[in-house]
């Protein structure tokens, strides 16, 4: 194969013509232009009027036209530039200075390097059919011919500066705004736009305002195909003075303050949208609005955006960042983030920082329905949401599939019925539908149960708990409690085992526990409706003094079996040694102190076994206190034991007890020496408790009675 030689080429006759050629043409170009075209160039007014007029669609005529050399790029001035159509007047511009582009020689149509248009004022309107104006040139973007867009966009560049420019807006009939030092600059690089505009409104509506942006795109024709961003900047605005150029709906809005926006385009649409507002004083009213909101200051950053998911499909978004709310009693939150996106894929909602009550509260005046509303005020959620991922697919009530990221300070919300409520939760939660996890870690919490217990509300100084949950069959859900521990004034204790729940019923327990303290008289508090309430009336009544020690407990079986009659139901089993304590067991019947027992709740049973008691000076043994049955309608207290001590302590006994009532006061006035034993036996019906029996053995050991 032939080497090919550069230094053969150059020894070619047409090769040394063809660069003659497109040297010479540049060069009998520029001659052209400065020895012949520009010093004649007024007498072509006319015909570079029509070459205007035939790229823009537009009539246009020139009163002067002139030009000089100026450099690689000739200067041209148009002075009293008029635009019309079919003889009506559109636009006029007393003076147009541009230099020429040499892609004029190539697109056949005039083409300026850089047009500088002066116009000393302008008009622009909304007519009555909602279609603007500039002058007279109607801007509808619905219109076919976009002659006069595109050929401006075809200019590398374009400005207007110190032009004062008169808002009308005839379909709301307001007042003209007069807006002064209006520029506009823009540069075009094939289809790809570049532009900025500054205005300077009246002093009492706002400060001078600002706007720029990238726009890409071809023609005005193809509107779809356009895409970019837009920046506005309002360094201070006044919204009460603007209710002259505001619809009537909206003639109550007040407030001041800075606005910066960031508008995204994409197929000729609104794709994402940032406002920065800095506002105070902010009073919204509007038809949108079931009632005003009132603000003192509202500070951070509100979006929309158009958005994919991972299978590419499409989703929308809404957000705040750095949101900061101050209520008209100076009540403001810290900065928080939220944001709910939804699309065909399901939805989701983050939140970082986010203040429950204080949103809540401003909820009422959205546009929600009622019933949403009510159910919010109902459950009046408190605390804060230190993070939050939560997305799922379906109903929010049954997920088709769920997943959930929380960490949250002092959560909490109302009871409502058999709904339980919380109040001052701190830890987190992570999971999907099938598993997940929690922990509790939390101080002055606690829950409210009205639906089980008469005192619904539960606090604990102290309230741990971890664990985590697993999917099991039939859409039942296995809750498992690693650990758990509760404290507060009333008790300590701590936990374990697991709870399934899910499908119908109130599920099946499995918990263990210890209680390392407690106080006796408060063991009421803690018994469920279950119990009934005669019964739960008496220990309240009965128990009036003792400590809980070396506490245990123990609930296993479907709780719709609650309270278990038998082991095959299921364990309820509560013990606990009590000491120092204080029964009255009865009324009018003597207290028994320093009691050392052993109490045990056992199904539908309660039990009481004291080896250790007394009554006035008579030492107490073997005593037992027993409630056979807590799930009937005729609670039965037995109590029964023996008794050691001085004859006259048994006397005193029998005188301040309805006893001496059953012999005629026979002990009243009786004394007595020695020591005597007795075994009694006492049989109270707690709801019928005058039909009290009363049975016992008296043992005398040399004893005097003295009548």
């Amino acid at each position: 194969m032939p080497k090919f030689k550069i230094s053969s080429l150059l020894h070619r006759r047409w090769v040394w013509a063809l660069a003659g050629f497109f040297v010479a043409v540049p060069v009998l170009l520029l001659a052209l232009f400065y020895w012949w075209l520009l010093p004649n160039l007024p007498q072509y007014k006319d015909q570079v009027a029509n070459l205007l007029s035939s790229a823009t669609g537009y009539t246009i005529t020139l009163d002067k036209l002139d030009g000089e050399w100026g450099g690689a790029r000739p200067r041209l001035t148009l002075e009293g530039v008029r635009v019309s159509e079919g003889g009506r007047p559109l636009l006029y511009f007393s003076r147009m200075e541009g230099r020429f582009g040499w892609r004029t020689l190539i697109a056949l149509e005039p083409r300026f390097h850089e047009l500088s248009i002066d116009a000393p004022a302008l008009t622009v309107r909304r007519g009555l059919d909602g279609v603007f104006q500039i002058g007279g040139l109607r801007i509808d973007p619905n219109s076919p011919d976009t002659s006069f867009s595109d050929w401006l966009l075809k200019q590398y560049s374009v400005h207007m500066q110190g032009i004062t420019v008169a808002w009308m807006d005839e379909k709301l009939g307001s007042q003209p705004l007069v807006l002064r030092n209006v520029s506009f600059q823009m540069q075009n690089l094939f289809n790809r736009h570049t532009f900025k505009l500054a205005l300077t409104p009246p002093a009492h509506l706002a400060k001078p305002l600002s706007m720029n942006g990238v726009l890409y795109g071809h023609t005005l024709a193809k509107q779809k195909d356009w895409r970019g961003h837009i920046n506005l900047n309002v360094p201070a605005m006044e919204i009460a003075a603007l209710r002259p150029w505001l619809p009537q709906d909206y003639q109550q809005l007040r407030g001041h303050g800075s606005i910066t926006a960031y508008i995204e385009l994409d197929q000729g649409g609104l794709s994402a949208s940032d406002f920065k507002v800095n506002m105070a004083g902010l009073h919204l009213e509007a038809p949108q609005l079931t009632s005003p909101i009132d603000m003192e200051r509202l500070e951070g950053m509100i979006g929309w955006k158009l958005d994919k998911d991972a299978q590419g499909k499409a989703a929308k978004m809404v957000y705040v960042r750095g949101l900061t709310l101050k209520n008209m009693k100076g009540n403001s939150t810290e900065p928080f983030d939220l944001s709910y996106r939804w699309g065909e894929d399901g939805q989701r909602i983050s939140a970082a920082n986010l203040p429950l009550g204080e949103l809540a509260r401003l909820v009422a005046p959205l546009p929600l329905e009622e019933s949403r509303k009510t159910q919010l005020a109902m459950l009046d959620p408190q605390g804060l949401i230190d993070s939050l991922d939560l997305s799922w697919a379906g109903e929010l009530a049954s997920p088709e599939r769920i997943s959930l990221d929380a960490r949250f300070t002092g959560l909490g919300w109302t009871a409502e019925g058999e709904r339980p409520g919380a109040a001052n939760l701190t830890g987190m939660i992570a999971g999907n539908e099938e598993k997940g996890v929690y922990a509790l870690a939390s101080k002055q919490a606690g829950f409210d149960l009205p639906a089980l217990f008469a005192e619904p509300q539960f606090r604990f100084d102290i309230l741990n708990f971890r664990g985590g949950w697993k999917r099991q069959a039939k859409g039942r859900y296995n809750l498992e409690i690693a650990d758990a521990a509760l404290s507060n004034e009333d008790v300590s204790a701590s936990l374990y085992g697991s709870y399934q729940f899910g499908s119908n019923g109130p599920g099946v327990a499995d918990l263990t526990g210890r209680v390392e303290r407690g106080k006796a008289p408060r063991t009421e508090r803690y018994l469920p409706f279950a119990v009934s309430e005669v019964t739960r009336a008496w220990l309240r009544t009965a128990i009036l003094q003792g400590e809980v020690k070396e506490g245990s407990f123990k609930l296993q079986g479907d709780l719709s079996r609650f309270p278990f009659k038998n082991a095959e139901d299921g364990i309820f089993r509560v013990s606990g040694k009590v000491v120092k304590g204080q029964l009255l067991y009865a009324d009018e019947y003597p207290r028994i102190d320093d009691i050392e027992a052993d109490v045990l709740f056992d199904g539908i049973r309660m039990e009481i076994h004291a080896d250790k008691a007394r009554v006035f000076g008579a030492q107490l043994r073997k005593v037992k206190a027993v409630i056979p049955d807590l799930d009937t309608n005729n609670e039965l207290l037995e109590v029964g034991g023996e008794a050691q001590g001085p004859a006259q302590e048994f006397i005193r006994f029998v005188n301040f007890s309805p006893v001496t009532d059953r012999i005629d006061g026979l002990t009243e006035e009786m004394t007595a020496n020695g020591d005597l034993h007795l075994q009694l036996s006492i049989k109270i019906p707690l709801r019928h408790s005058e039909q009290t029996t009363v049975a016992g053995r008296l043992f005398f050991d040399r004893n005097d009675v003295f009548p």
